[in-house]
């Protein structure tokens, strides 16, 4: 094997590392303070720029998307005195979107799963579909499927 490719992948295990004791730090901070959640580690050892690149949003809707010209008519119904969402099915798994930059998808079906159970239906749409199918002709958030898009045109291909 090449010394200069087993420096560099030692080089590479050694970044990884501290990542990780960096991370384990946090959580171990963050668990010793009094809250209503606990802190654990991910499967993500990512840099800060690599985090930045997996989450970053770096675009807008498009205008046309939603210019508030059409009118939405509301159903009046009572609302409870409180209403925990924690509790719903379709808010219970994360999910993890990879390496594609398909948080417009993800967000997108899990939202549509989760008003589709407040409204008294199971159903769960696929974050797949969104990435495979939504247009992004105007490269809004993105090129379009794991290259980024908008929950906003998730919401119009779904509409």
């Amino acid at each position: 094997m090449d010394k200069t490719l087993v420096a560099v992948e030692i080089q590479e295990f050694e970044d990884r590392q501290k990542i990780f004791e960096a991370r384990a730090e946090e959580v171990r901070v963050l668990n010793s303070r009094p809250r209503r959640w606990i802190a654990g580690l991910g499967p993500l050892d990512f840099s800060e720029e690599e985090l930045q690149a997996l989450r970053g949003w770096r675009g807008v809707a498009s205008p046309a998307a939603d210019d508030g010209s059409s009118l939405v008519q509301v159903r009046v119904r009572s609302l409870p005195e409180q209403f925990n969402w924690t509790s719903l099915a379709s808010l219970s798994d994360v999910v993890n979107q990879g390496g594609c930059g398909s948080c417009w998808a993800v967000t997108s079906a899990v939202v549509l799963s989760a008003h589709a159970e407040i409204n008294g239906q199971r159903r769960s749409f696929s974050a797949q579909e969104l990435v495979d199918c939504v247009p992004n002709p105007k490269h809004c958030g993105g090129k379009g499927g794991c290259s980024g898009a908008t929950v906003e045109l998730a919401m119009s291909y779904v509409t």
